[in-house]
């Protein structure tokens, strides 16, 4: 086994993927290490193996890295939300809230629970396994699950009396 050449070849696919340096070494490092750390015999294809084990550890990265930068570009609370909340506000916040989550009541299980999980941040494959259905078709699943939701919310506003809420 050349531990170099496998892990020279980690470090590429890491690296491939992620495009940060420090990453890829460290994700290379890992890999190899819990590739030693394995019984003899165990591994019948090492390089498959450690690709693999790469892989994952390139894309948990991705993951986390994605969930920080969207947390980053949050704008930053403005002085006057630190000053006292407008309570009208908060009381209208409070009944859109309510709105929201009646008609995710009358929407079909699997409706709700895509579109929760989607705007919980899930990706796709974490969706698709979630429901029971394939990577492919979240897709299109979603998009039926918002209109769905879209056309119960435009009856619900057309519902509301006129004027000042």
């Amino acid at each position: 086994m050349d531990l170099n050449g496998m892990y020279a070849a980690a470090f590429r696919r890491a690296l491939l993927l992620t495009r940060h340096r420090q990453t890829a070494e460290d994700a290379a490092q890992e890999a190899v290490t819990r590739l030693l750390g394995q019984t003899p015999g165990t591994v019948r294809n090492p390089g498959a193996w450690l690709t693999q084990v790469v892989s994952r550890l390139a894309y948990d990265w991705m993951r986390q890295r994605r969930r920080e930068i969207t947390l980053a570009e949050l704008p930053p609370p403005s002085p006057a939300q630190n000053i006292a909340p407008d309570p009208a506000a908060h009381i209208v916040a409070r009944a859109e809230a309510a709105e929201v989550r009646s008609i995710l009541q009358q929407l079909p299980p699997r409706d709700r629970q895509m579109l929760l999980l989607r705007h919980g941040g899930a990706s796709y494959q974490e969706i698709a396994r979630s429901v029971g259905c394939a990577p492919g078709s979240v897709g299109t699943l979603l998009v039926r699950a918002e209109r769905r939701f879209k056309t119960r919310y435009e009856k619900l506003v057309e519902g509301r009396p006129s004027g000042p809420r």
